[in-house]
């Protein structure tokens, strides 16, 4: 397709983890990085550290789970009663780190996004992934605005006594999308969902153009 050429599509429905950006790489190098860290600072072993570990991601449903330090059973004796801010600030630094450094857009994405937004092209993700590191990712990449709307699951509850304003560490202005509009869709709906597809497509398409 030239630069002169305009598209004939109207609406374009796409996928976000492992399509728009680097999402395996992302989670694999964050969580290397913090068992090596969680390792150095307990002296536990990564053949103790996982099952536990493997066990809170089934039960939360997500291998995203944000409050994994705080509630192993097995990290309590060095919790104590504190949170793992206070105790496994390092840990987390070095999680965090490597999930921003390796959260990338994949050749050709960032200049196809702006290229369909310049021809009044509708984009519309849909995602499994958590509402919180969903919109993380949107605003890490520079993609709030360039996706029209994002259709995801909704994020795990807080821990007990928790809220999301007690649970933020930085201004109000620094969480959410504010371009973007985000829709979520109901907990435990899983891709492929037809009906999911057929909303989105009867909700945004533009008559006259087609959609892919």
């Amino acid at each position: 397709m030239t630069t002169n050429e305009r598209p004939k599509i109207g609406l374009l429905v796409v996928d976000l983890d492992d399509t728009l950006w680097t999402w395996f790489d992302a989670w694999y190098e964050s969580f290397s990085s913090m068992m090596m860290e969680l390792q150095k600072a307990t002296g536990l072993s990564r053949e103790e550290l996982l099952p536990a570990i493997k066990s809170m991601h089934e039960q939360k449903g997500t291998a995203e789970y944000s409050w994994l330090l705080d509630e192993l059973p097995i990290l309590e004796p060095f919790r104590a009663g504190r949170t793992a801010r206070e105790v496994f600030d390092s840990v987390l630094h070095a999680q965090n780190s490597a999930r921003k450094y390796n959260t990338v857009l994949y050749p050709g994405v960032m200049s196809t996004l702006r290229y369909l937004k310049a021809n009044n092209v509708t984009v519309v993700a849909y995602t499994e992934s958590l509402s919180f590191w969903t919109e993380w990712r949107m605003r890490t990449t520079g993609l709030d605005g360039l996706i029209d709307v994002l259709y995801s699951s909704p994020d795990h509850d807080f821990p007990e006594g928790e809220t999301k304003e007690t649970v933020r560490t930085l201004p109000n202005e620094e969480y959410g999308l504010k371009r973007t509009i985000h829709r979520g869709v109901a907990r435990g709906i899983a891709k492929p969902n037809p009906q999911i597809l057929k909303e989105i497509v009867a909700a945004h398409a533009v008559a006259g153009r087609s959609v892919i």
